[in-house]
């Protein structure tokens, strides 16, 4: 790698960070979420629509106390496919409408199904860029 690959790839990492400052890390279960639609984190307060949560717990045959949110579904640069690490979120994130492969030990979906259950639920998908 040259100088001007490690200084592009450097400013591309600080910017997705600066992108990826949201990112919820503490998860919640499905079914705290529907006694408590609230998640807080770093200074910030998310309300999410309690209708939203209760068409999800209806469409899982997981039980609600086993699915966590938000599940984070990371999208490299340079692919068209994005991935989700762990068991539990692939088969939440399949039952959704996902339509994803398991492959490598991650659970892959095209870019444009992660945008679009992002889209769908935005405060129980969330992405996470990386280079």
């Amino acid at each position: 790698m040259s100088k001007e690959d490690d200084a592009l790839t450097t400013l591309l990492k600080t910017e997705l960070s600066s992108v990826n400052r949201g990112i919820i890390k503490k998860r919640k279960s499905l079914a705290d979420l529907l006694k408590n639609p609230v998640f807080e984190e770093g200074g910030n307060t998310f309300e999410l629509d309690k209708t939203v949560l209760e068409d999800v717990a209806k469409k899982l045959s997981s039980p609600s106390s086993e699915v966590l949110f938000p599940v984070t579904i990371y999208l490299p640069s340079g692919t068209s496919e994005g991935y989700i690490t762990g068991e539990r979120e692939a088969s939440t994130a399949d039952e959704l409408g996902a339509d994803g492969i398991s492959r490598g030990g991650k659970y892959w979906l095209q870019k444009y199904r992660a945008k679009s259950l992002s889209h769908k639920y935005p405060d129980l998908f969330q992405i996470f860029y990386t280079v």
